[in-house]
């Protein structure tokens, strides 16, 4: 897939599926940490472990689901390898 400026193109990312619990509020001027963690990179979908923690606290955590697809068709296309290959080496 190219762009058109020639160069190759990735394809969009979309959120498939959220998963959001809300244990505690956040406070205004609250110092928060926003973590996120590679939990799975499949053929075509990745999935991430994020959290929202003050200090130790965890405020909210949620696992989310993006899907790759073709930005001409929308369709499901495969996990570039280039990011394959990035998301693999922080697990």
């Amino acid at each position: 897939m190219t762009g058109q400026d020639g160069r190759p193109s990735l394809p969009l990312r979309v959120v498939h599926s959220a998963q959001i619990a809300y244990h505690k509020t956040a406070l205004l001027n609250d110092l928060l940490t926003v973590t996120a963690r590679v939990k799975h990179v499949g053929r075509a979908r990745l999935q991430f472990d994020q959290a929202v923690m003050r200090r130790e606290e965890v405020l909210a955590s949620a696992e989310l689901s993006l899907a790759c697809v073709s930005a001409k068709s929308y369709r499901p296309v495969a996990v570039p390898e280039v990011i394959r290959k990035k998301l693999e080496g922080l697990r």
